[in-house]
C-alpha cells in the first residue's frame, strides 16, 4: 500500500527543466539511479567539481510556508498529496538531528571520497584536512578512516572494489565513479537499499516523502533507493551568452534583444571596435541564438540536431523542423559576411578567455558576443583590463517571445551521492552519519563549515562566509576553499546562493539571465537500461557525425542551402531516427513512471 501511495504522488509532479556539478558532489544530469542515460559524465565534467555545481529544478503546486522553530535554512512547508516541489524550494517538514554524540563508545568506520588533483595540493586525506569531515567526526563521534582517490583513477578504483566486493562501509560520490547498475549491487548485497532504514533517516525520507519531483530522480528503476543524493536548492545555469558592454557604450547601443538586433550590433563592433569576428560560435555550430529558434542543438551523443519534448507528442527530432534550417540559414549568411570566424570549425574554444577568438589576435580585438560559463566570466579581463563583459539573456527573434533554453537540468540531482556497503559493520549507524547531512545542522555545516572559522552569522541572523573562503588571506581561489572549507559532502542539500560569496555583480546576474524565461522543451527526465542505451548510443555516434559534418558545411558555404531539404531526406532515409525516438520515450515514460 505504502508504495502504491507513494507512485501515485510521484504522478503528481511534472519536471520541465534542463541540466552541472557541486563542488565536490558530482556532475547532475537525468536520472541516473540505476541505470545510465546517453549522455555520461567525462572525467572533464568532474574536474569542474573544484568550481562549479548542480541542476536542475522541477515545479511545485503552492504549499503554506512555516518557519521551522530552530530557524530552518531551508523554509519547512505543510504538505497535502498535491505538493511538489520547485525551483526555488524545497518542501521540508522534519530538519532535527540526533542528538551527538551517535556513539558511547569510539566507533571507527572506513570511508571513501575522491579528490581533483589541482586540490591534492591542500587535501591529501579529507578524515583529517576537510573541514566538513574532520567536523562531523568530531560530532558523531565516529571516526572515518578515509581513502582520498585521485580523480584520475577513481572509476577504475571504483570498478575493482565492486568487483571484489571490498568497498569502504562509506563511499562517498558513489554515483560519479559508478559503472555498475545499482539495483544489480542491492540483489547482489553489495550496497545497501536506503529504503530498508527509513525509520532512521527521518531528514532524508522527509526530502524524498515530500517531494514528489525529486523522489522520483532519487528511486530506482526497483524503486530502491541506492544513494543519499546531492540535491540543489535550486535551478542555476551555469553557461550562457556574454557581450562587450564597453564596446555597447561606447557605440550608444542597447542591449540586443532579438536576433536582428544581435545582428546590428555585430556589424557596429566590426566597424567601429576592430572585432575582426564578433559572433562566436563553437566548433559544431552551436551558439547562444539556437534557442531563439525553438530548437535544441546539444548533445554529440543525443545526434547533432538534438531533441525537444512535449507531453502530447514525446520526443522530437529538430533537424527536420523548419526552425533548424533557419537557424542553419542565419549562421551561413553571418558567415558570408565575414561575421563570424573561417577558422571556428578548428576551434576548440568553450567559452573561456584563454582563447584568440575572444581576446583577439593579430592586433584586432576579440569577439563581442561569447558563451561563457560562470566561472570565465571574469576571465577576460585579466588579459584585456579595459575590458567589460556582461551577461546578457539570449535574444529572441521577435521582442516578447520567449526563449526557453539553458543548460541549468533536468534534475536537481548531482551524479555524486553517497552509498553505504553492506559489508559496513554498523549499517545503522552509517545511515545515521548520512541523515545529519539531510538536518538543519547538517545542512549548514555541509554549505558553510563551521562557526567562527569558514563562517559567521550576520545582523539578520543569516550565515555568511569570512573572508577565509571568499578573500582568503593565503592566496587560495575561492572555488578551491569552498571544498577545503564546506563542501567536502556530496550528500545534502547544496544552498546555491553560498556560491555568491564569491561572485562578482556579473556573475550574480548572468545565474538569472541565463535562465529560461519560458517552459522548457526539454525532456523532464529519463531513465534507460544498458541494452536502450547501447542501442542508442549506436545509431546517435554515426547520425552525429554525418549531421555535423554536413551542418558545418551548409554553413561555410560548402554546400548550398538549396540542397537543405535533400539533405534532411538523407538523415531520415539513412538514419533510424523512429527507433531513436521510440527509445526516447520508452526512457522519458519509464521516468515519469518512477
Amino acid at each position: 500500500m505504502k508504495k502504491q501511495i507513494r507512485l501515485l504522488s510521484l504522478l503528481l509532479s511534472l519536471c520541465l527543466v534542463l541540466g552541472a556539478l557541486t563542488a565536490c558532489g558530482g556532475t547532475a544530469g537525468e536520472s541516473d539511479q540505476g541505470s545510465a542515460a546517453p549522455a555520461e559524465a567525462s572525467a572533464a565534467d568532474a574536474s569542474e567539481a573544484a568550481q562549479t555545481d548542480t541542476e536542475a529544478a522541477p515545479e511545485q503546486a503552492s504549499a503554506a510556508e512555516t518557519e521551522a522553530e530552530d530557524g530552518s535554512l531551508l523554509e519547512a512547508a505543510e504538505t497535502s498529496e498535491e505538493a511538489e516541489t520547485s525551483d526555488l524550494e524545497i518542501v521540508r517538514t522534519y530538519t532535527e538531528a540526533e542528538p551527538m554524540p551517535l556513539v558511547d563508545e569510539p566507533v571507527t568506520l572506513t570511508a571513501w571520497d575522491y579528490v581533483v588533483p589541482p586540490v591534492m595540493e591542500v587535501i591529501q586525506d579529507y578524515g583529517t584536512q576537510g573541514q566538513v569531515y574532520v567536523e562531523l567526526q568530531k560530532r558523531t563521534g565516529v571516526t572515518l578512516d578515509f581513502t582520498t582517490a585521485n580523480l584520475l583513477t577513481a572509476t577504475d578504483d571504483m570498478a575493482l572494489m565492486i568487483a571484489a566486493n571490498e568497498l569502504p562501509d562509506v563511499i562517498f560520490n558513489f554515483g560519479m565513479f559508478n559503472s555498475y547498475n545499482d539495483d544489480d549491487l542491492i540483489d547482489g548485497d553489495i550496497i545497501v537499499n536506503y529504503s530498508d532504514y527509513e525509520d532512521i533517516m527521518p531528514n532524508y525520507f522527509d526530502i524524498i516523502n515530500n517531494n514528489p519531483s525529486i523522489a522520483r530522480d532519487i528511486y530506482t528503476e526497483q524503486g530502491n533507493v541506492s544513494l543519499a543524493a546531492n540535491i540543489a536548492s535550486d535551478l542555476t545555469p551555469s553557461s550562457g551568452p556574454a557581450i562587450r558592454q564597453d564596446w555597447l557604450d561606447a557605440d550608444g547601443l542597447e542591449t540586443p534583444v532579438t536576433v536582428d538586433d544581435l545582428h546590428e550590433v555585430m556589424k557596429t563592433f566590426q566597424a567601429e571596435n576592430d572585432s575582426t569576428y564578433p559572433f562566436w560560435v563553437s566548433a559544431n555550430g552551436n551558439s547562444s541564438v539556437a534557442g531563439a529558434y525553438g530548437i535544441s542543438y546539444n548533445g554529440d551523443n543525443n545526434g547533432i540536431g538534438g531533441w525537444i519534448w512535449n507531453e502530447e507528442d514525446g520526443m522530437q527530432y529538430c533537424l527536420p523542423m523548419d526552425g533548424f534550417r533557419d537557424y542553419v540559414q542565419l549562421l551561413a549568411d553571418w558567415y558570408a559576411e565575414g561575421l563570424i570566424s573561417p577558422d571556428f570549425v578548428s576551434k576548440t574554444m568553450s567559452g573561456t578567455a584563454q582563447d584568440d577568438e575572444m581576446v583577439g589576435a593579430n592586433g584586432h580585438q576579440g569577439a563581442g558576443l561569447v558563451t561563457t560559463s560562470v566561472m570565465s566570466l571574469t576571465n577576460l579581463a585579466a588579459y584585456l583590463p579595459e575590458s567589460d563583459l556582461q551577461p546578457i539573456r539570449a535574444v529572441v527573434q521577435n521582442e516578447g517571445d520567449l526563449c526557453g533554453f539553458d543548460d541549468a537540468g533536468t534534475s536537481r540531482i548531482g551524479r555524486g551521492g553517497a552509498a553505504v556497503a553492506c559489508s559496513c559493520p554498523d549499517v545503522e549507524l552509517a545511515c545515521r552519519i548520512i541523515d545529519y547531512f539531510y538536518s538543519d545542522e547538517g545542512i549548514l555545516l555541509a554549505n558553510y563549515g563551521v562557526e567562527g572559522v569558514s563562517f559567521e552569522y550576520n545582523d539578520d541572523g543569516e550565515p555568511e562566509l569570512t573572508e577565509l573562503v571568499t578573500n582568503n588571506p593565503e592566496g587560495k581561489a575561492f572555488g578551491l576553499c569552498l571544498i577545503l572549507y564546506t563542501s567536502s559532502t556530496p550528500c545534502s542539500i547544496d544552498i546555491k546562493a553560498r556560491n555568491n560569496f564569491g561572485y562578482t555583480d556579473a556573475q550574480v546576474k548572468a545565474l538569472e539571465l541565463w535562465l529560461r524565461n519560458t517552459d522548457s522543451m526539454m525532456a523532464p527526465g529519463s531513465v534507460w537500461d544498458v541494452d536502450a542505451q547501447t542501442e542508442y548510443s549506436t545509431i546517435a555516434t554515426d547520425l552525429s557525425s554525418f549531421v555535423t559534418t554536413n551542418v558545418l558545411q551548409f554553413i561555410t558555404g560548402a554546400k548550398p542551402m538549396s540542397d537543405w531539404d535533400a539533405f534532411v531526406d538523407d538523415v531520415l532515409a539513412s538514419f533510424d531516427i523512429e527507433r531513436m525516438k521510440e527509445l526516447n520515450d520508452q526512457a522519458v515514460e519509464a521516468y515519469l513512471g518512477a
